[in-house]
């Protein structure tokens, strides 16, 4: 279904009126319109904020770095079960050179 001109003139006619934006300033945002939209929520709040103390953030500090860890060795050892293909891949943009391995380190 196209529209036609008069449901165009009904569409672009708006309540709100228009104000000109510089290029280089974001357009500003007009919080009245969003009042009934968004919950407000005051900046000194968060949801789920739980007061922490200094033991209970070094334990979750010790625990991110236990799992970033983990997922450190899996990589590395999926890299080493996959090591074929994937020196295939990185010889691609090297086509017609031959690479010469002579010991393990090089």
């Amino acid at each position: 279904m196209t529209p036609t001109p008069s449901d165009l003139e009904t569409h672009s006619q708006s309540d709100a009126p228009i104000h000109p934006v510089a290029a280089d300033q974001p357009p500003a945002i007009d919080t009245d319109s969003l009042s009934g939209v968004l919950p407000a929520i005051s900046l000194d709040e968060v949801p789920d904020d739980v007061e922490m103390s200094l033991f209970d953030h070094l334990e979750e500090l010790r625990q991110r770095i236990f799992y970033a860890l983990i997922a450190i060795v899996v990589a590395i050892a999926g890299c080493f079960l996959e090591v074929k293909p994937i020196v295939r891949l990185l010889e691609v943009p090297a086509q017609g050179v031959k690479f010469l391995q002579l010991a393990p380190g090089e």
